[in-house]
């Protein structure tokens, strides 16, 4: 991920990065596809959001999903 601060939980529920990176594998096929290429960012976002200079969760660009 390009960023080095993250917040949990994440939005599926994931209180650690271990169980968000399990769970995360099993997202593996879409990055692999490479259909949408920023699937791989899309779903990091999800996942291991970013935590923001304030401590709040940075949620993913609407221009990301669009």
């Amino acid at each position: 991920v390009p960023y080095n601060f993250t917040v949990f939980p994440n939005y599926m529920g994931n209180f650690g990065q271990r169980d968000a990176q399990h769970e995360l594998e099993n997202y593996a096929a879409v990055v692999d596809v490479s259909c949408y290429e920023l699937a791989a960012l899309f779903l990091c976002n999800v996942f291991v959001p970013k935590c923001g200079s304030r401590g709040q969760v940075v949620r993913p660009c609407r221009s990301l999903c669009n």
